[in-house]
Formats: structure tokens, C-alpha cells, sequence
């Protein structure tokens, strides 16, 4: 029985995964994302990874500096190593992003989904080359119980300041100028936003955001 179950369910998210890509009329778009959900989407598009923000996360006042300062940190800062991180016993590089501008603070990222700092790095520079910057967006997620303890106030300003088409998911307002409302869940911990809504159809919490038509709707 649970063969069959998974058999379904493959089938219906395949089906619905199809329809998304029927829908998508923007193309060859650059995500710019503080964790996974970028991946998610590019993922159900069936599209290239033409970001460098790839199976990582940055904290989130890091990722306002980030999108407000884009270019400095894509075509004039280095990547350099600066420790081993672990989540759930799994090892994993975590490092800094060094602008050449010394006005901007250095920025820390973990590459949670990689094993070493050299396939991290690889992996950063390639994606970085292939941003399209006339057709760029940010998503930013927001959405767990401590989110006041998690940045500064200062970096709302910042991150509103970034100059390209951006939406941020939160639980509750925060104070941005562009801000989508998702009630959490009972019983799912962070991070909630990838975590499957519906069992049949693979749709994820995340998905309550219609991404489609904000993508669709060109800048």
C-alpha cells in the first residue's frame, strides 16, 4: 500500500509540476534566495540554477547587505574558507564573502548542503556568472517563532533599499515594504516554509505564495 501511495504521489506532483511550467512565462530569471526555497522553485520549473544563492542560507541581516550591495559582493568581493559547521551531525564549510569595498561588511555563508570548500566555491563561481541581471528576484523567508532575535532592525531599511523585485515571507508584519503573510502551522518547526502542505500533491507551505504570477509579472 505505501509503494502505491508513493507511486501517487509521484505522479501527482509530477502533473502539477508540469502545470507550473505550462503557467511560467518569465524565463531565464535570476533568484536570489537566503535559503532553499529559491532551489524549490527552479526545481519545480524544471529550470538552470542561474544563481549563486544555491543549497545555502545566510542569516538575515547578512542577505539585506547582500541584495542591497548585489554587484560588490558578485564581481568584487572573494570567497574565502572560514570554519566547519554542523546542523543534525552533518559537517559542512561555512564562509566568508570579503567585498573589496571596505565599507561593506565581510558576510558569512553556509554552504549546508556541501562537504567541502572547494566544491562550495566551485559551485558559487559558476552561478555567479550566469545572474541575469535585467531580470533579477529576491526572496527572502522570514517565517519562524524568534524572528526579533534574529536581525537588526536597521537591516528592514537595508534589504527595502535593494533595487530589485523582492517579497519577503514572514508569519507576522516585520516592518518591509513588501511583505507576504503566511500563518504557521501547529506542530511544524522551522523551517516550516519547505515543509509539504499536501501529501497528494507534493505542494509545500511556501507555495501559498503564487511565485508564478510574481515571476510573470516582469520588472
Amino acid at each position: 500500500m505505501r509503494k502505491l501511495i508513493n507511486f501517487a504521489e509521484r505522479i501527482f506532483e509530477s502533473l502539477r509540476n508540469k502545470i507550473l511550467r505550462l503557467r511560467i512565462k518569465n524565463k531565464n530569471f535570476t533568484i536570489i534566495s537566503r535559503d532553499c526555497l529559491g532551489g524549490y522553485i527552479y526545481h519545480k520549473l524544471g529550470m538552470k540554477f542561474l544563481s549563486p544563492t544555491i543549497n545555502l542560507f545566510m542569516n538575515a541581516d547578512d542577505f539585506a547587505y547582500f541584495c542591497c550591495y548585489l554587484e560588490e559582493y558578485i564581481k568584487n568581493a572573494e570567497l574565502v574558507f572560514e570554519k566547519i559547521g554542523n546542523i543534525v551531525g552533518k559537517d559542512f564549510p561555512i564562509c566568508l564573502l570579503k567585498p573589496n569595498n571596505k565599507d561593506l561588511p565581510d558576510l558569512e555563508i553556509n554552504f549546508n548542503h556541501y562537504s567541502t570548500f572547494e566544491e562550495a566555491k566551485t559551485k558559487w563561481l559558476e552561478r555567479s556568472q550566469r545572474i541575469n541581471w535585467d531580470n533579477i528576484y529576491i526572496i527572502n523567508d522570514l517565517a519562524h517563532d524568534h524572528v526579533e532575535c534574529y536581525f537588526k532592525k536597521e537591516s528592514v531599511e537595508i534589504f527595502n533599499n535593494a533595487k530589485y523585485k523582492k517579497i519577503v515571507l514572514c508569519t507576522k508584519p516585520l516592518g518591509y515594504n513588501n511583505e507576504f503573510i503566511i500563518k504557521e502551522p501547529k506542530g511544524i518547526d522551522y523551517p516550516f516554509m519547505i515543509r509539504i502542505k499536501n501529501k497528494l500533491t507534493r505542494k509545500q507551505y511556501f507555495e501559498k505564495f503564487n511565485y508564478i504570477k510574481w515571476l510573470n509579472n516582469k520588472q
